[in-house]
């Protein structure tokens, strides 16, 4: 039998860790990323609405690339119009959601309530869309 053989990171996702330690959006304590997942959106694309397993590492880092896009956070969230073209997030049984816009090469950094008690999705993306995930593993 083989045993599983991770790849080592790339190069980029050490300098992308290392940038954004020096841009304060993540501690200067940080531990360099386990984990590098760089997800493309073609146009249509989303994500389904999730909370992130307990044995991912919090903070949840995402940097946004080649167009913007838009997340959605709510304590239940529901797919709008199933039979839309374009599929869109709200809260559950007429809960509330929240919107939150990220511009294309922006970084958002989950923790707390937001990444731990609250569901997130990407509304379908308008145009091709990359996120970047750094992530440890418990």
């Amino acid at each position: 039998s083989r045993s599983f053989e991770p790849e080592p990171m790339p190069h980029v996702a050490k300098e992308l860790h290392q940038a954004l330690m020096e841009r304060g959006a993540i501690s200067k304590q940080s531990p360099e990323p386990e984990i590098f997942l760089a997800n493309v959106y073609e146009k249509g694309q989303y994500t389904l609405n999730h909370v992130d397993k307990p044995y991912i590492r919090r903070p949840l880092v995402v940097t946004t690339l080649l167009s913007d896009g838009d997340m959605m956070f709510a304590k239940k969230l529901q797919r709008r119009g199933k039979d839309q073209k374009v599929p869109f997030f709200e809260g559950a049984r007429g809960g509330q959601a929240l919107s939150l816009k990220l511009p294309r090469r922006s970084t958002l950094v989950l923790e707390g309530k937001a990444a731990n008690e609250v569901e997130h999705a990407i509304n379908a993306v308008t145009d091709r869309r990359m996120s970047i995930l750094l992530r440890n593993a418990k």
